[in-house]
């Protein structure tokens, strides 16, 4: 990300942090010393702000009731995700979920393909205890409303929006990868196998800052939209997704 765009994300976040939370096999949040951050969502996508449009191609019995199917059925909530019946409320976080689907060649715009950007900051101090970002869905580890139309978070991207002077790397414990805290840097990795099981290698957390601040935003995409644009090659599934392996 460009330094204006970093300023941009973390100017908006400022006034709207509160305490994360994180997820449980329960299927409920909470916070607990787990995690010691703050953090809020900033998306650009407004979906159906056409609603007559809408209502027109689905027929319900009401403009709620053609609302309602547009959020829940997966097959016209896609249908309907286009540029032209949607508002970019934030156009600096438009341009860069359109350069992380350049990048990741993923689909970041429908409306199940992937979650609003996250903006996080921790403190002196700050860490998140090691996790998985999918929620194991298929795993039959939780079960979502949500999850059942996304599939899960397929991928995760990652940008540093500062520096931090000692300490905040992202680390993965199951296969000795580290990733230093630069700031402009964005961090990649999928968390699922073709399959939609977990990658338990993928199993990672934030290192204690030690000195500064630390600043992140995250972008998680969502499996089954990927899929149904990339499906399962033939010759092998390691074509063009390939698993997360050990330096050890």
């Amino acid at each position: 990300m460009y330094n204006s765009e970093m300023e941009h994300f973390k100017d908006y976040a400022s006034d709207l942090l509160a305490r994360s939370t994180h997820g449980s096999t329960e299927g409920n949040s909470g916070s607990s010393y787990l995690r010691t951050s703050k953090q809020t969502w900033l998306d650009h996508r407004e979906f159906s702000p056409n609603i007559t449009l809408v209502h027109n191609k689905i027929g319900g019995s009401s403009l709620n009731e053609s609302a309602r199917i547009l959020e829940t059925d997966w097959s016209w909530g896609s249908y309907f995700s286009t540029r032209d019946v949607f508002n970019a409320t934030d156009k600096v976080a438009a341009r860069v979920s359109d350069r992380m689907e350049l990048v990741g060649k993923f689909k970041l715009l429908k409306y199940w393909s992937a979650e609003k950007f996250q903006i996080a900051n921790y403190g002196l101090g700050g860490q998140y205890g090691q996790h998985l970002d999918a929620h194991g869905y298929w795993n039959g580890v939780t079960k979502s409303d949500f999850l059942e139309k996304t599939g899960d978070r397929i991928a995760t991207i990652m940008v540093y929006l500062a520096d931090v002077e000692a300490g905040g790397a992202t680390c993965f414990p199951n296969t000795g990868n580290r990733i230093t805290v630069k700031k402009g840097d964005a961090a990649f990795w999928l968390n699922m196998y073709t399959s939609g099981l977990q990658d338990q290698f993928t199993n990672h957390g934030g290192c204690p800052v030690l000195v500064g601040s630390k600043w992140i935003t995250n972008k998680w995409v969502g499996y089954l939209d990927q899929f149904r644009e990339y499906p399962c090659s033939v010759k092998g599934w390691n074509e063009r997704f390939h698993k997360f392996e050990s330096y050890y």
